[in-house]
């Protein structure tokens, strides 16, 4: 298995989906998560949202033969908006890589909207990178450090807003909605040992070079460098990467209890 696919045994295995419930991914990309989901339970319903046409068609693409049964749903529709299901819909609601790109008002008003369309006791399982806890294992402690902060702090230019601290935000952010109670806090931390394509940390060193050449604080040649490192680490047999990934899993307080 890969590296993100372990990851995302990790995430689903917390969801714990039961057999008859229907569950709502925000944000649901390409589908990767939905189609683990109905791989390792039968019986669950799927719904899927995001605002992204291009990414839902590889989504409708993978989960086809699940659609044809009734059994998984693609929608599209901005999360940062009303969600377009009606009250108390769903047993469970994912959110995963998603909160980093709204707006504070709008992350509230996707709280408020998620605990709107759970069942009395539904649980709610946020997931995010912090993307100040990656880590290289490199020769220029000063360069790695920079380019780690630069990148957290970098909004690519497909996002509107970003914010790379998100994953360490998530607790206070549902405790100060007061709209979930029972909060569990998760972590996995995605590790990699060699520095080779198709790996988490390969790509992200990629990104590296993407985001000099954007001119976001980092020399294009400073980049490179920092590359050229990895690959002389990877052939010395001392390379490592890692990420840390925060889960928060919560239960839906019911409306009687609001005061």
């Amino acid at each position: 298995m890969t590296d993100e696919e372990l990851q995302r045994d990790h995430l689903i295995a917390r969801l714990a989906p039961k057999r008859g419930e229907s569950i709502l991914d925000l944000g649901c990309g390409s589908g990767e998560d939905l189609e683990h989901i109905l791989r390792v339970r039968r019986g669950v319903r799927v719904v899927g949202m995001d605002r992204s046409e291009r990414m839902l068609r590889g989504a409708r693409r993978r989960l086809s033969r699940y659609i044809k049964r009734e059994a998984a749903e693609i929608v599209v529709g901005d999360a940062g908006e009303a969600l377009p299901f009606p009250s108390r819909s769903f047993d469970a609601v994912l959110s995963a890589e998603l909160m980093e790109c709204l707006p504070p008002v709008r992350q509230t008003r996707l709280l408020k909207e998620i605990h709107r369309v759970l069942k009395p006791k539904g649980r709610v399982l946020i997931e995010h990178t912090d993307w100040d806890t990656q880590v290289w294992n490199a020769k220029d402690r000063r360069l790695e450090r920079k380019l780690v902060h630069s990148f957290c702090d970098w909004t690519q230019g497909w996002m509107d807003v970003s914010d790379g601290w998100m994953g360490r935000k998530l607790l206070g952010l549902l405790r100060q909605s007061k709209l979930f109670k029972r909060l569990e806090v998760d972590t996995y931390v995605l590790t990699n040992d060699q520095y080779k394509p198709g790996a988490y940390g390969h790509a992200r060193a990629q990104d590296l070079l993407t985001l000099a050449r954007a001119r976001k604080g980092v020399q294009v040649e400073d980049a490179r460098r920092f590359l050229r490192d990895l690959k002389a680490q990877d052939r010395a047999a001392t390379y490592f990467y890692s990420v840390t990934r925060y889960l928060i899993l919560a239960k839906s307080v019911p409306p009687s209890n609001f005061r």
